[in-house]
């Protein structure tokens, strides 16, 4: 007798196959959604129908209604009567995947416009061509297990099905054409007569088992149910009836969606009853009144896609977006309950964990967990954010990366407009600031096409998604006017989404969203410490004057972007177009800063971050905005060949680091930055060079004020460990002359600027317990080990000399020319200790080693990291015009040298220091102890040359400033309290808003 399936051909032989392209265009990534079976002979005359673009083939699972008339049928007919195990203690058939293929999309207008019974769309058609091989088993059962390994396209993924499950999709499929539902025949299911017959004559012994009928038995039922299965597949083609088919081989929606963007890595489908609890939540006036009303969470029905790196969640089969997504991370466990229980009263429970969430799901059988549970540990396994990681971050150690340092906006806003061009899919931009008007190329008059908003409207036009994150300021304290950059911008095209946080109602009122990153497709990110807004844009020239009366397109910085916060702090700034400062007779405020490009591997990590931090925000703010606000989807991990096939390899190694707590991320504080930088300072060998916005740290545990980080402590430690050694060791610190706040210092408006300056001094040099004072105390010349500078410069305007600091804004940590660490943390309690403002940093070790001479000695050195740091002294030093191989530029490879420390950098800053206190008397200084003196010294205007008379030689002694470098004034106002006074508002709030 011939069994089924023998002496046929699949009806894929007689169907040509047409396969979606391997790496779709981003156009189809919409499209992708939509494919169907297209059997050519039937649909000549509509290969060249069109329909609109935005139509995602929606499915659903099958009805109760079709559950309930079938229930009681298909358990008579077919009713399994082995033990259910796992998979690997069952007779396993393996369908090896041979020129398996998906049918690529094809819209014909009257599918899509046909719906079901249950008014659903119609869904994309699975055809699977396959052969198999047989896998030998122990024993015989009836109730065999199937693996079929599937493919579409680059996705692979393997589901588990017993004979049971392929005559229950039968049945749904008879029915359904009983009723006239679908129109095509549904073929014959194999015949199981003889399969029962041998099974149960070997189970009572009746017949003697030969050596292989086991085998051949697998094999003749696996061909038989290949062929049914083809023939199925076949029938369905354009037929809206099909969910039950998705769920059989475990492919949704949401899957199809994802193949458009690369994402060909899955470990499993299905529904299960599940309910999810926030482990960690911020503070907000809706958590509050949550709290206040105990409820018992229910269980849910959900469609699960575990992925790679996470789990998704959406209502149905036919859905592709996602009502929520449980990320993968360090903090990642599976809890199994009752596992071995099986009372119908205290089913199967498995807990998911993660830093943020607790999951808890439970399967329709206990039998069908123990794929789910093989899926998990999976997950937990393979994924690479699932794993502790150096300094407690979240993201791992990549190696072999490319990156690139990019100093001072004018060359990060290049860059980030070519990577802003490439993009095919989506972009991220996270600010504290971020202003739409903003010209990314100068002269705006030659690129008026290069306006921020503009070019992320020509972007969304393209189909690209953009999503933006902008801190939501207290409007009382900062004029950011984020609900401007959020309405106009959101108002250009719906593929631009914008989200604001935190709500300060009943929630956060002192800690900010500090981050400065743009995330290109994923595989390009851009972190540092440069937003995109008004008065960033500079460049290593750091003019102060932009004043062209004859030639107005001439002009580098408009309206608002011409700034000097000191004198006038941003305000209005819907008004872009208006200046606070007049041009003519006050210079700007230069601003200096470092932004590193990277590329693949910690792109996606960076990324990851902005994803967690968006679905972050919509749990709080924008669930019922579903479509508005979707939850966005982290892409796999890169492979090394990936990277390498795509250009994206290098030779740094680049870990991401953070500061993220329960408000602003919904987990556990995580302070990897301050950890690195602690790691790095206490193993610092030759030098350590700082750039930083601000430095407010503890240098002694005896120290009374309420600041937790002990950056200054370790470094007091670290050199009074080498003087005991009599070792070298250098520190070199750059830090502003004065914050930017606006006001003069003698001002009562400037109280919050006196209370900056009174943490850094209590911290550098004012006290027994200050860095200076701790040395001087343990018998150490302060200045051989350490220095501190600051940056000012002058230009003429109208004719007259005028000067202004040149604000450092930089966030950077250098260590013996072998580690960097950069971001947007500043050195202060708010940026390091993760509870307070959020932050993001990398850091970089170059792969690629270079012969160098530190403290005399023949070392090795990061290539990228030496390289940045002499760069940086170049700008500073006034050689940014000289070649690497000039004599001067070589001479500042060795920073620990009494050449540079001394006579290079200590003695070039103190000549220009004394040249623009005796021509222009501006403060901070150190020649200004007391209150007295400040107003004797200031007694004219700041900027300007103070004595006129000094004609020619002022000239000459201008001249002889070089490059920008200056000391920084540890000892101005030493002599005076600059704590806030009770009379002034910022007396009333925590001392730590501040610090």
């Amino acid at each position: 007798m011939q069994r089924p399936g023998e002496g046929k051909t699949s009806p894929s032989a007689d169907v040509p196959l047409s396969t979606p392209p391997e790496n779709p265009t981003p156009a189809a990534s919409e499209a992708v959604d939509e494919r169907t079976i297209m059997i050519e002979e039937n649909l000549t005359d509509l290969e060249d129908a069109e329909t609109p673009a935005d139509d995602p083939f929606l499915f659903r699972q099958m009805g109760s209604k079709v559950k309930a008339k079938f229930k009681k049928f298909r358990t008579t007919i077919l009713s399994p009567k082995t033990t259910e195990t796992a998979p690997e203690e069952l007779p396993v058939v393996r369908f090896v995947d041979s020129d398996t293929a998906l049918w690529s999309a094809f819209r014909v207008p009257m599918y899509r416009l046909a719906r079901d019974d249950e008014d659903r769309k119609g869904v994309p058609i699975v055809r699977i061509h396959c052969s198999f091989e047989n896998v030998p088993s122990k024993r015989y059962t009836p109730n065999m297990l199937y693996q079929i390994d599937l493919r579409y396209g680059e996705l692979r993924w393997t589901i588990y099905r017993r004979v049971y499950d392929f005559f229950r999709l039968h049945s749904v499929f008879m029915f359904r054409h009983l009723q006239g539902h679908v129109s095509s025949a549904i073929p014959a299911f194999p015949s199981q007569l003889s399969y029962i017959v041998d099974a149960s004559a070997i189970k009572a012994m009746i017949r003697e088992q030969p050596a292989e009928t086991w085998t051949n038995a697998a094999r003749e039922r696996g061909e038989a149910l290949e062929t049914y299965l083809a023939n199925l597949l076949a029938s369905l083609s354009l037929q809206v009836h099909t969910t039950e088919l998705l769920e059989f081989l475990e492919l949704s929606m949401l899957t199809l969606t994802l193949i458009s963007r690369d994402e060909n890595r899955k470990l499993k489908e299905g529904y299960l009853k599940n309910r999810i609890f926030d482990t960690k939540r911020a503070p907000s006036w809706w958590s509050c009144f949550e709290a206040c009303i105990p409820k018992r969470r229910k269980y849910r029905t959900k469609w699960f896609v575990v992925r790679s790196s996470y789990i998704a969640f959406v209502d149905s089969v036919d859905q592709a977006m996602p009502t929520d997504v449980l990320l993968c991370d360090k903090n990642f466990h599976i809890i199994v309950e009752n596992e071995n229980t099986h009372h119908v009263l205290r089913p199967l429970t498995v807990t998911i964990v993660n830093s943020a969430k607790k999951l808890q799901v439970r399967p329709e059988s206990n039998s069908q967990m123990n794929f789910w549970l093989e899926a998990f540990h999976r997950l937990s396994l393979e994924c690479v954010w699932c794993h502790p990681h150096r300094f407690g971050s979240f993201a791992p150690v990549r190696s072999n990366c490319r990156m690139d340092w990019l100093i001072d906006a004018e060359q990060y806003y290049t860059e980030l407009v070519r990577a802003i061009q490439s993009a095919k899919e989506e972009i991220y931009l996270h600010g504290w600031w971020v202003s739409p008007e903003l010209y990314l190329i100068r002269p705006a008059s030659a690129h008026p096409h290069m306006r921020l908003d503009r070019l992320l409207q020509r972007k969304a036009r393209e189909g690209v998604k953009i999503y933006i994150i902008v801190f939501k300021e207290f409007s009382m304290a900062l004029s950011l006017n984020s609900y401007h950059t959020k309405s106009s911008l959101e108002k250009l095209h719906p593929n631009i989404r914008v989200q604001r946080h935190p709500d300060h109602l009943g929630g956060i009122l002192y800690w900010a969203h500090h981050e400065k990153i743009a995330i290109i497709d994923q595989r390009i990110a851009f972190s540092g410490g440069l937003d995109l807004c008004f008065g960033r844009y500079d460049a290593q020239a750091h003019s102060l004057t932009d004043y062209h009366p004859a030639d107005p397109g001439r002009q580098i910085w408009s309206g608002l972007d011409y700034s000097n916060p000191r004198i006038r702090d941003f305000r209005n700034v819907t008004r872009h177009a208006t200046a606070l400062v007049d041009r003519k007779k006050i210079p700007r405020m230069p601003w200096h800063d470092v932004q590193a490009v990277v590329y693949g591997a910690p792109a996606r990590d960076i990324a990851r971050h902005f994803i967690e931090r968006w679905n972050f925000v919509k749990q709080q703010k924008a669930m019922h905005k579903e479509l508005h606000i979707p939850f966005l989807l982290p892409k796999a991990d890169f492979l090394p060949e990936e990277s390498e096939r795509q250009g994206l390899a290098g030779t740094t190694k680049v870990q991401v680091l953070r500061s993220v707590s329960e408000w602003s991320m919904g987990t556990a504080p995580e302070n990897g930055i301050y950890d690195a930088y602690m790691h790095q300072i206490e193993n610092a060998r030759h030098f350590i060079y700082i750039e930083n916005q601000f430095f407010v740290s503890r240098s002694s545990e005896l120290q009374t004020a309420p600041i937790k980080n002990r950056i200054a402590q370790a470094l007091v430690e670290r050199i009074i460990r080498a003087h005991a050694e009599n070792e070298p060791f250098r520190v070199i610190v750059f830090l502003p002359l004065l914050p930017a706040f606006e006001a003069e210092v003698n001002r009562a408006e400037a109280s919050v600027l006196r209370i900056v300056m009174q943490g850094q001094y209590s911290g550098i040099s004012r006290g027994p317990y200050s860095i200076m004072g701790q040395l001087a105390s343990h018998g150490i010349k302060a200045d051989q080990y350490i220095s501190f500078y600051s940056l000012r410069k002058y230009e003429y305007l109208e004719g007259e000399a005028v000067t202004e600091q040149l604000y450092i804004h930089t966030k950077l940590l250098i260590v013996d020319d072998q580690v960097a660490i950069m971001g947007s943390c500043n050195i202060n309690d708010r940026s390091m200790l993760g509870s307070r403002d959020s932050e993001v940093c990398i850091m970089v070790e170059d792969e690629c080693q270079v012969e160098a001479t530190l403290n005399g000695k023949s070392v090795t050195v990061s290539k990228k990291v030496r390289e940045l740091r002499i760069r940086l002294f170049q700008e500073h030093l006034g050689l940014l015009h000289l070649h690497t191989t000039d004599a001067r530029v070589r001479a500042l490879e060795d920073p620990t040298s009494e050449h540079v420390f001394v006579e290079v950098l200590r003695q070039q800053a103190s000549r220009n220091t004394q040249i623009y206190r005796e021509l222009f008397h501006c403060v901070p200084d150190d020649c200004v102890d007391t209150w007295e003196e400040y107003r004797r010294f200031t007694e004219t205007p700041r900027t300007h040359v103070f004595n006129d008379e000094l004609g020619i030689n002022s000239l000459e002694m201008l001249t002889a400033i070089q490059g920008n470098i200056v000391l920084f004034p540890m000892q101005f106002l030493k002599n005076e309290d600059l704590a806030a006074s009770v009379l002034t508002p910022e007396f009333l709030l925590p001392i730590e808003v501040y610090m």
